[in-house]
């Protein structure tokens, strides 16, 4: 098999995969969640959409970014809570899709794909996907920015990027924190280049 045809294979299974993921993950979309936090969640989405201030009128127990982004979703969305779960199943299945890129790099082909499908057939990420939580965002920007840490052992400038993303991933929600410390490790078991650690 030739390279591309093997990168066409690979497309069109992780395609096939995404789709079967977000078959299998919003499944239950439509239905009202019995989260009391996806609750106090869209209830307070609400109140931002209405014109309330964030910390002012709204209080929140997690840090402020993930707010900022549910009243963005939440206006974007207009505020039905199906639209937002469908948003937090697109963001669970952008996450696996950072742990295929990941494990792809190092890895190879196969193991890529089998590792977005064991995030996506994870059963806690079964349960939770559909849910508006501050958990998806956090870990799906986590992913990320440990994929744009591994990219920037190529390039520098990707260490600024996964800085950011990373700060985006806490400023959602402290379970960032492990994020954190595995682009830690990762700086120095790999010494990357000074200027990507640097950015």
């Amino acid at each position: 098999m030739t390279a591309a045809a093997l990168r066409r294979a690979e497309m069109l299974a992780l395609a096939l995969l995404l789709a079967g993921g977000a078959l299998l993950l919003g499944r239950g979309i439509a239905l009202p969640s019995l989260e009391f936090d996806e609750q106090v969640y869209l209830a307070r989405a609400d109140l931002l959409m209405r014109g309330l201030a964030l910390s002012r009128d709204v209080f929140t127990s997690q840090p402020p970014l993930f707010l900022a982004f549910l009243d963005g979703a939440g206006t974007l969305a207009s505020g039905d809570a199906t639209a937002l779960r469908a948003l937090s199943v697109a963001l669970t299945l952008a996450g696996a899709l950072a742990g295929w890129g990941i494990v792809r790099r190092d890895a190879g082909v196969v193991p890529g794909v089998v590792a977005a499908a064991l995030v996506i057939a994870a059963p806690g990420v079964v349960a939770a996907a559909a849910v508006v939580s501050a958990d998806v965002p956090c870990v799906a920007l986590g992913t990320l920015s440990l994929l744009a840490a591994h990219a920037a052992r190529e390039r520098p400038a990707w260490g600024f990027v996964a800085g950011a993303i990373l700060a985006g991933a806490l400023l959602t929600k402290l379970l960032a924190a492990p994020f954190a410390a595995a682009i830690a490790a990762g700086a120095l078991a790999d010494r990357p280049p000074r200027r990507a650690v640097a950015w």
